[in-house]
């Protein structure tokens, strides 16, 4: 499928998971130029037309919802047999990996998640959608910590189909409500059921409710309440504790009526640290009446639960009748006796085998090789840089290890290099950039380069451009500005004008004053300028020069001191005029 174009618009680039339900790939929306997730249904839901019929119908009402916590889906398509559906691309895990990754999550994190979730089902519920498949498996998580709801369409679709893939039911049945177990109407409180589970497996770590089928799953949702997630970690907030009690009881009538009244309690918990849920005192059974029996003992737990500053409250259990459970617990007897004498007889004829080394083969070739040896397998995948795509990383057992017939062997199969997407950092400080880079899992260089246009420490442009898809492992090239280029003005002493304005065009130099004065130089060579040489300068300063006139001529000279012989002449007959004219004056007088 990777390198197919659907819809003559969407090219797969690489799968970047696997479900029940559908294969995911990441995708070039070549029409609007983005990275885009689709997801393209199996087989054994496209052999089904009602589903068909119905996915196509719920998916393009569940486009209709907009919301920052919830994925955004774009089309809905169908092509040679091939039913997709287009969504928004979202990097970072879905809840399901990040909790497999860190265990338990804290309190202040998981209750910030649990109200995004809560934000986005109060706005599908606005708008007549029920998700009816609330996991954590459908549950995005991104980089920046914002979690989105995804699979609305798809869930609606194959709820109302009653698909019955084992994968798909495994995945789901951990978090049904009563009612969903029982195949009764689901609504709105459904969700909130999950969503209490969802949550009480954030805060432990682990699911509430466990077992081999989803029979034994289903049945412990109608038949047994959830260990207190205090008794398990004494760090949880007795008012939490109470919020996922009143989330997931079994009558409805008990219930959050709604999901803006779980929302309202979630924010009323992150603004004061207190909930207005409280545990009912006891459960009605919808369908008999059943005794309520007091526990045995105390310290047993079991009727109560036990808070910090020993504060007791009733915790509500399913009772049932001792005649039936005298009888459930022969008939589980027999089916035991029964079923251990046909695993013995199973075991003990069962012919071995030696599992192969299926490490480096193609996925096609380990079912080949695996089938014709009567063993099973349980694949997973995950990124790899060396093992190419739809090739084995890893098996449990390892080759060479003797095992019966029908064994299921784990294999680890590689999805091949890990596709990112690259983000626009131009313009940001150096520092951020990094920061946004390493959010990003990206590798990067930074180099530095002279720019009249970015200031100093920001990025001028990147190798490759935003949004480009790279593999894990290859890097980016961030330039920064190192500012506007300075350096030392040449000595320019002695050039002519032409070498002065060719050196001065070059560096961006601008030549601003001349002036010519006398010298022992050639005529029209530099014998001064400023800024001195060695100064540093940039491009766009002003650089003043002083040019050579040439030595002066000797008749110039002469001419001057004949000037000058005849000044002083002058000088020294002006004081006899003025005693000639004072005796002419005097005469007159006399």
């Amino acid at each position: 499928m990777i390198g197919k174009q659907l819809g003559n618009r969407y090219e797969l680039l690489v799968k970047i998971g696997e479900g029940g339900m559908a294969n995911v790939y990441s995708a070039r929306d070549s029409l609007l130029n983005r990275t885009v997730t689709v997801k393209v249904l199996k087989d054994y839901l496209v052999s089904d037309q009602d589903f068909v019929r119905r996915f196509r119908k719920e998916a393009q009402a569940a486009a209709a919802l907009s919301h920052p916590n919830i994925i955004n889906i774009y089309d809905v398509g169908e092509e040679d047999d091939i039913h997709y559906i287009v969504m928004e691309y979202v990097q970072g895990k879905t809840l399901k990996e990040v909790i497999r990754e860190n265990g338990r999550i804290p309190v202040e994190d998981a209750v910030e998640i649990l109200r995004q979730i809560t934000e986005a089902i109060n706005h599908a519920h606005s708008n007549q959608v029920i998700h009816r498949d609330i996991k954590p498996q459908n549950i995005m998580v991104s980089r920046n910590g914002q979690a989105k709801v995804m699979d609305f369409g798809i869930a609606i679709a194959v709820n109302a189909a009653t698909v019955t893939n084992d994968e798909q039911v495994m995945g789901s049945v951990h978090y049904f409500s009563p009612e969903q177990a029982k195949g009764n109407f689901t609504g709105e409180q459904s969700d909130i059921y999950s969503l209490g589970i969802v949550f009480y497996e954030m805060l432990t770590g682990k699911l509430p409710y466990s077992g081999e089928t989803p029979v034994t799953i289903a049945l412990k949702h109608l038949n047994e309440d959830i260990e207190p997630p205090s008794d398990l970690y004494d760090d949880i907030p007795e008012p939490l504790e109470r919020m996922i009690f009143k989330a997931v009881q079994k009558d409805l009538s008990k219930r959050y009526a709604n999901a803006r009244e779980l929302l309202d309690d979630i924010k009323l918990w992150q603004e004061t640290k207190r909930v207005n849920a409280v545990i009912p005192e006891g459960e009605s059974d919808e369908e008999e009446n059943t005794m309520v029996m007091e526990p045995v003992k105390a310290a047993t737990n079991v009727g109560k639960v036990t808070y910090k500053g020993g504060k007791s409250r009733s915790n509500p259990r399913k009772k049932t009748n001792r005649r039936i459970a005298i009888a459930l617990l022969a008939v589980l007897l027999g089916a035991l006796l029964v079923g251990g004498y046909f695993l013995f007889r199973h075991v003990v004829t069962v012919p071995e085998v030696t599992v192969p080394d299926l490490v480096g083969m193609s996925l096609e070739e380990a079912d080949e090789e695996l089938s014709g040896l009567g063993l099973e397998y349980r694949d997973s995948f995950e990124y790899d840089n060396e093992v190419p795509q739809d090739h084995i990383i890893s098996q449990d057992p390892e080759g060479g290890t003797e095992v019966r017939k029908n064994r299921e062997i784990l294999l680890k199969v590689s999805q091949g290099r890990r596709s990112i997407e690259v983000p626009d950092v131009v313009g940001l400080p150096r520092r951020e950039a990094a920061m946004y880079l390493n959010r990003h899992d990206l590798d990067y260089e930074m180099e530095e380069e002279y720019s009249e246009e970015v200031d100093s420490g920001y990025v001028i442009r990147q190798d490759p451009r935003a949004g480009v898809q790279i593999y894990e492992g290859e890097e980016v090239v961030v330039y920064i500005s190192k500012g506007i280029r300075s350096f030392p003005i040449r000595d320019l002493t002695g050039k002519n004008e032409v070498e002065v304005k060719i050196y001065l065009e070059e560096e961006g130099l601008i030549l601003n004053q001349e002036q010519e004065e006398y010298s022992d130089k050639p005529e029209g060579k530099v014998i001064d300028q400023h800024p001195s040489p060695d100064t540093e300068v940039q491009p766009g300063d002003p650089v003043d020069i002083t040019w050579s006139k040439g030595p002066e001529d000797e008749e110039e000279e002469e001419e001057d001191e004949d000037d000058d012989e005849e000044e002083e002449e002058e000088t020294e007959e002006e004081p006899g005029d003025e005693a000639d004219e004072e005796e002419s004056t005097d005469e007159e007088e006399g």
